[in-house]
Order: structure tokens, then C-alpha cells, then sequence
């Protein structure tokens, strides 16, 4: 590998991290690590290694999306290109790459790289492999890496590289506590962001003060922290996220407003489409305003989505500032919601289900992430279940909960997905 490195010099370099994952020599290597630790790099690298042996091989790139599995895929060809460009690749290998990008498939003689989804395993079936990367590890599912990946090895005796951010405590924790234990069979390393030289300090401490405790040690410092009692599934929430709201997508529009005057922010949330395709298409908050300036503030928002009917809380102070909004409002649809002890579970649960049915999209808003990501179900000693984010507002999470309780359905739509 060291010799195989120097040849590589030119066109890419591994920082120390990288360079240990690629001298591991177990059977089953783990990497638990951060955002931008530079794991894509390191997988890419490791495949194209792999082409210096003259026995036959086949590399089967695999992660919950075709979309995630083709990033690696996609770093493997531009490594390939670069090195053609520079006239190195002829130096170390006699076959040119032949690549089916429309497949996702590439051919370097004797070896053979595919990759795949996934999210069904039956696709998958029947196919065999002498090494097997399993990107976002911990969200694949643990059947599909024992039942019909693990098997696929068997003809070659074959090597599986599992790498991930961690998910919690499941089958990708329990691999990695396998590789702890120094055996030749399992390798682990932990690997947070600041690894990377590239990752400066002053973007992970912004992340840090963005993102909830639990959520920057898992992202940032590959933590496996347990996240029993949290509500929203933190992947669904990362996958719903788009640079830019979808304005494209037919249907209603819905403006959800949690109100508040003194220690509270009032929330709001406009929202466009059916409960099977929704996107949101604004979001904003303000803090210790009067009651005055709160309705112009409706007011304006609803002069940019002119025929928005409106959702919102009436509970408590609520009750009189809808009631003045109908008087400002005349002729728009308002609709009251009064959030109680037994109502609020029935809407969060109306909203963790658009997320884990990826059929709601939501912008980059920080302060919306951070309430999901933090939002918790407690029991008291009398067994009330008590729900509120961590980080002490829920006022969008609740604000957004409305506006998607009043999507209406709609018949023959298509799932909404992230295209990213």
C-alpha cells in the first residue's frame, strides 16, 4: 500500500486517519467517523488499490440510496481521470478503464465494480463479491448486511469495509465494539471531522453552537450515542432537507403560527402541497414583539402567499390574537388549533410520519433542525407523557406540526423525495 501511495502522490494524499483505515488488513474494517472526515476519499482509494492485483475481483459499492452509493462510485472515476490526464495510469496498470456511468459499473481487466442500492435486498440477491463497502453503514438495515451481503462473500472469502456515522446503538455499534478487541478478523476506528486538516476550527465550533449536544457528537465527532426518548428520526429530518424550497409543488397553501409574546418566540411556517408531497416554502419567528406588530407581520407573509389559509394556536394568550387576526382578516380561512396534553402527541405524530415517509421537504432554517433534533418524549412517575425540545423552543416544531395537520389528501400524488 505505502508504494501504492507514492504512485498516487500526485493526485491525492491521505491525512494520517485515512492512511491507518488504509493499512488495515482485517477482514471486516469499521469506521465510525465525522462529516467531512474524508471517508469517500479514503473508500476510493482503497478500490482503486485494489486493481494492482492480478486475480480476479469484484467490488460491490453499497448505501441506502443509489443516489449516496453513487458518490463513492463518482470519486472513484474522477481518481481515474485524473490519473489518465496526468499519463500516470499507464505506469502501474496495462488495462484502460472501461466505465457504464449510466450503470454505475466499471471494468479495470480482470476486476469489476458495481454500485447499488440498499434499500431492497432482493435486488441484491444472488450476486457475489470479493469486497463489499457498505457506505452509511449504520443505516442500512442489519438483515440486509448479514442475510444477503455477508453470503455474497463466500466463493471469494471476501473483505467488507462498513463505514458510517453513527445511528445509536445498532448493528453498526455492535461491529464496531467487535473491532475494539484487536482480533485479526474485525478492525474499528472512531474518526471525528477535526481528523481532516481541511476542516477548520472555527466551522466546527459555528456547528457546534448550531446543533443539539447529541447531535454535533454524533455528526462531528462519531459519538454512538444512544437517542432513546428523541421523537424525529434525525437521517429522515437530514434527508428532507433542500438548499432551496420547492415552490413547484402543486397543492393548497397553509401558514401554521405558533404565537407567544414575552418569553417565547412566535413561529411560523408556510407550507405548500398534499400530505403525501408537501414542501415548505417559508419560515420565520419573532421574539418579544407586541401584539400589533405580530399581525402586520401575518399580514405581509400573507401578501407573498395571497389565497394561504392559516392554522394556529389558540391555546392561552392565542385565543385573543386569533380573534383580532379575524378581524384584520376578513374573508381568510382561519382555522383554530388549541394544543393540549392530548392533542400535541396526535400532531407531533402527524409530523414524524411526513418525515419518515420523506414526503415533506424543508429548508436549511438551523433553529427548525436543531427543535426535530432535540425533541423529546418523556414519561413522569405518574406516566404522563410530556413532549418538548431539549433545547428549550418548540415553537417552529409545534408551528410546523399544524400547517402539515391540515394538508389535505390527495388522490394519485407522487411521493416527494430529496434529489439530492
Amino acid at each position: 500500500m505505502q508504494d501504492f501511495l507514492t504512485w498516487l502522490a500526485p493526485v491525492w494524499r491521505p491525512h494520517p486517519g485515512q492512511l491507518r483505515f488504509l493499512l488495515a488488513q482485517a477482514k471486516t474494517r469499521v469506521l465510525a467517523c465525522g462529516r467531512r472526515w474524508g471517508k469517500t476519499d479514503a473508500c476510493a482509494v482503497q478500490v482503486l488499490s485494489g486493481f494492482d492485483s492480478a486475480s480476479e475481483g469484484r467490488t460491490l459499492l453499497v448505501a441506502p440510496t443509489i443516489e449516496q452509493a453513487g458518490f463513492l462510485f463518482r470519486r472513484l472515476r474522477r481518481l481515474i481521470e485524473q490519473l489518465i490526464s496526468l499519463d500516470l495510469w499507464g505506469l502501474r496498470f496495462e488495462a484502460d478503464p472501461k466505465i457504464k456511468e449510466s450503470k454505475m459499473e466499471l471494468n479495470v481487466g480482470p476486476h469489476s465494480v458495481v454500485a447499488r442500492s440498499a434499500h431492497s435486498g432482493n435486488h441484491l440477491r444472488g450476486d457475489e463479491a470479493s469486497h463489499i463497502i457498505v457506505d452509511e453503514a449504520a443505516y442500512v438495515k442489519a438483515d440486509i448486511v448479514h442475510e444477503v451481503l455477508a453470503p455474497m462473500m463466500a466463493t471469494f472469502d471476501g473483505t467488507l469495509t462498513m463505514i458510517s456515522t453513527p445511528n445509536g446503538h445498532n448493528h453498526f455499534y455492535e461491529a464496531f465494539q467487535e473491532g475494539l478487541q484487536n482480533t485479526d478478523e474485525f478492525w474499528s476506528l472512531q474518526a471525528p471531522s477535526s481528523d481532516n486538516p481541511q476542516v477548520r476550527a472555527a466551522f466546527l465550533e459555528r456547528q457546534r453552537k448550531l446543533l443539539s449536544p447529541s447531535a454535533f457528537a454524533t455528526e462531528y465527532e462519531a459519538q454512538f450515542v444512544q437517542r432513546e426518548g428523541y421523537v424525529f428520526d434525525r437521517r429522515a429530518v437530514q434527508e428532507s432537507i433542500l438548499a432551496e424550497p420547492n415552490a413547484e409543488i402543486p397543492g393548497p397553501t397553509i401558514i401554521g403560527i405558533d404565537w407567544a409574546r414575552y418569553e417565547d418566540y412566535s413561529a411560523l411556517v408556510v407550507i405548500r402541497g398534499f400530505q403525501r408531497q408537501a414542501s415548505v416554502l417559508e419560515i420565520d419567528r419573532k421574539h418579544r414583539v407586541e401584539w400589533s406588530q405580530q399581525i402586520e407581520w401575518v399580514k405581509a407573509i400573507l401578501a407573498r402567499h395571497p389565497g394561504a389559509r392559516i392554522i394556529c394556536d389558540t391555546t392561552g394568550v392565542g385565543d385573543g390574537i386569533t380573534a383580532w387576526l379575524r378581524q384584520q382578516l376578513a374573508g381568510v380561512s382561519i382555522r383554530p388549533c388549541v394544543i393540549t396534553s392530548e392533542s400535541k402527541p396526535r400532531l407531533i405524530d402527524g409530523l414524524v410520519r411526513a418525515f419518515e415517509a420523506r414526503a415533506l421537504q424543508i429548508p436549511q432554517y438551523e433553529a427548525l433542525i436543531k427543535e426535530l433534533e432535540s425533541f423529546q418524549a418523556t414519561r413522569s412517575p405518574s406516566g404522563h407523557v410530556q413532549m418538548a425540545a431539549k433545547s428549550g423552543h418548540d415553537d417552529l416544531v409545534l408551528a410546523l406540526a399544524m400547517a402539515v395537520s391540515d394538508l389535505p389528501q390527495a388522490n394519485r400524488m407522487i411521493l416527494a423525495t430529496n434529489p439530492r
